[in-house]
């Protein structure tokens, strides 16, 4: 029930009123409409407290008929206000009609989200090597991103060597981490192993680089009582020109056990040393290898050239795309989300976000923004908007860090004293002008 209601039933229990009464009762009418067009909530309150005081007086009148005469008017002001169209109050849980429609049925949304879709990863580190940092095992097995392993290789330039199976889709045009992409090629790989079991990690793999020389990566962990957990991936404090944001959420996480576990990783001739961790983990040495299932990757508006643009809208659940967005009574978006399996990457907006369409001119309009995987929070910020005749500049920026949850207390203290796994996505800014007159977009996601 909104404000509205609830002044017109203050208002409605009283049958007559003082006429002395009907000035103050006009004063406060003027003093309401006056609250809701600020959207003040302190005066909102304020009124409410006095329309409570006003309708007392009112009720004892109404005992006392001697003392005061009844008045139409006094009645007749409050509750005429029922008729007046008005959104729901700031704090409130919008009421959604699932077909209710809008009074303009074009909606205009700019942000996007997508899903890359993995089965596992392993990102391994070494230690004082000449050419490579790190070496990196990623198995697919879904439509979107095809089937076989990719591989990458992190060089000590920063740059990142991709080699791919064939039947896995890799686009070198959204690829963005480290200082870009170095060499990539497809290639046959053989053997092809990469399992994650009870005595946790079984890779084999085996390929020929792009100088022709012999690259194998065994890892073969033999461990008991594995118990993984959540953790987002730092990927995105390495990407120094990053096209998106990118939130790699890894559900079933760990480290690679040092006892037990055989590593035997080469490229040619010359064998790579694991660098260690210095944490343990139940007691147990580790290597700095870590790897991870049940991930779900969300991508924040990744190369955003137009804006949704959304006929025919209505109140309610509405799909553009691979896209959901609900649409809230007050016509803005309270949420979008797409699917990814079981899981859900959601933006949320507790405030709801607007319709370009129907932005003030030369006002900003702000708000806030939360990422959430499964109802999960894991960061969030601010948006602005500014409309300027068709154009609508907009600024999306993440200041909401990451807040581990469910995790190990040792990892709990190490991200707390390295903060860069709890602040990183707060470094990432996007900045966007979206023309309403020909919907395009022209945005740049920026490291701050």
């Amino acid at each position: 029930m909104n404000y509205l209601h609830c002044f017109a039933i203050t208002y409605g229990v009283s049958g007559a009123a003082a006429a002395i009464m009907l000035a103050f009762g006009v004063l406060l009418v003027l003093l309401w409409l006056t609250a809701l067009l600020l959207e003040n909530t302190l005066l909102i309150t304020i009124v409410l407290a006095l329309s409570a005081l006003h309708g007392l007086f009112l009720v004892l009148s109404w005992l006392n008929p001697l003392k005061a005469r009844k008045s139409s008017m006094a009645i007749a002001l409050p509750a005429a206000l029922m008729f007046f169209e008005g959104g729901a109050a700031h704090g409130q849980t919008p009421e959604v009609s699932p077909k209710s429609p809008m009074p303009d049925n074009r909606f205009v949304f700019p942000l996007s989200l997508n899903e890359e879709p993995m089965e596992r990863l392993l990102v391994a580190s070494f230690k004082d090597d000449p050419e490579y940092e790190g070496i990196e095992p990623q198995l697919f097995d879904n439509n979107a991103s095809g089937k076989g392993l990719k591989i990458l290789m992190y060089r000590k330039d920063k740059k990142v060597d991709v080699y791919y199976e064939p039947g896995v889709c890799f686009d070198e045009k959204t690829f963005t981490l480290g200082e870009g992409l170095g060499y990539t090629a497809e290639t046959k790989m053989s053997p092809s192993q990469f399992a994650i079991s009870e005595s946790g990690v079984d890779i084999d793999i085996a390929f020929r680089d792009k100088s022709g020389r012999n690259v194998k990566i065994l890892i073969k962990e033999n461990t008991r009582d594995v118990r993984p957990f959540p953790f987002l991936a730092p990927v995105g404090d390495n990407v120094k020109d990053p096209a998106k944001l990118f939130a790699v959420y890894m559900k079933g996480f760990d480290f690679v056990r040092r006892k037990g576990t055989t590593v035997h990783v080469t490229v040619g001739d010359r064998e790579l040393t694991p660098a260690n961790f210095p944490i343990t983990r139940d007691r147990q040495k580790v290597y700095l290898m870590r790897y991870a299932s049940s991930l779900v990757i969300g991508e924040i508006n990744a190369s955003v050239t137009k804006p949704y643009v959304i006929e025919n809208i209505s109140r309610g659940v509405v799909k553009t795309g691979d896209m959901r967005m609900l649409i809230n009574e007050g016509g803005k978006v309270q949420s979008c989300w797409i699917d990814a399996n079981s899981d859900t990457i959601e933006l949320r907006f507790p405030n709801g976000f607007p319709n370009l369409l129907t932005l003030p001119q030369n006002r900003e309009v702000r708000g806030s923004w939360q990422y959430a995987v499964s109802g999960e929070e894991l960061f969030g910020g601010t948006y602005s908007l500014l409309r300027d005749g068709s154009k609508v500049c907009i600024e999306l920026d993440v200041t909401k860090n990451w807040k581990p949850r469910n995790i190990p207390f040792s990892f709990r203290v190490f991200t707390g004293i390295v903060r860069m796994f709890r602040t990183w996505p707060a470094s990432y800014r996007w900045n966007a002008t979206v023309d309403l007159n020909g919907m395009s977009t022209e945005s740049k996601w920026q490291r701050k």
